[in-house]
């Protein structure tokens, strides 16, 4: 996955479904024009991203499936 993309380290979580969004793998980040991205970016055609954009205080965003089908 092309980009400018940094380690993400997850301290803490609750209550999450790692089948839903795999915490504990190996995650990275990439923030550009104000737009935070991350998720898993070690398995080709598996991709899973958190996206969303800064609004004061808090981050509202989507979840994208990136894959070859």
């Amino acid at each position: 996955m092309g980009g400018h993309w940094k380690r993400l380290i997850v301290k803490e979580k609750a209550g999450s479904d790692m089948k839903f969004f795999p915490l504990t793998e190996t995650l990275a980040y990439e923030i550009e024009r104000g737009v935070l991205t991350f998720g898993r970016t070690e398995v080709c055609d598996g991709y899973l991203f958190l996206t969303g954009k800064f609004e004061n205080s808090t981050i509202n965003g989507k979840y994208n499936a990136v894959s070859i089908g």
